[in-house]
């Protein structure tokens, strides 16, 4: 089975309220994520639970979540932000200075996700002076 259809099927009792779309690769025709109803799109899942199985601590797979829907231009790719899946909890990608930094200077704009969350803006947006332990916000 697919990495997609493994997490759709760990997934579909969240989803049920919600209706999405598979979006497939063009070149192969494979499913590469699901575009959700309100344009926001979940893409390049990869989850292998045996690697979780007997250590609850270990990264079993991970999601990205576009915000802006499926368009894949360079100026969308700051609206992409990344989880990780482990046996028991999804945590937002990003959550060390170190990492936080590669999103900064544009390496993985992915690692901005737990910024987002904890800081409850996205600044990292509009000024690059911030950091994980000391400034939060532009002013």
């Amino acid at each position: 089975m697919e990495q997609l259809e493994k997490f759709l099927k760990i997934m579909e009792p969240y989803l049920k309220k919600v209706s999405y779309k598979r979006i497939k690769n063009q070149t192969t025709d494979t499913s590469v994520g699901f575009l959700l109803a309100d344009g926001n799109a979940i893409e390049n899942v990869w989850l292998r639970t045996s690697k979780c199985v007997n250590n609850p601590k270990a990264k079993c797979g991970d999601f990205y979540l576009r915000t802006q829907g499926v368009s894949r231009t360079k100026e969308n790719k700051k609206y992409i932000f990344g989880f990780d899946i482990y046996q028991d909890a999804i945590k937002p990608m990003g959550n060390s200075e170190d990492t936080f930094q590669k999103c900064l200077n544009g390496e993985k704009l992915a690692f901005c996700t737990a910024w987002v969350i904890t800081n409850g803006n996205m600044d990292y947006l509009h000024c690059d002076n911030l950091s994980w332990q000391g400034k939060h916000k532009c002013k």
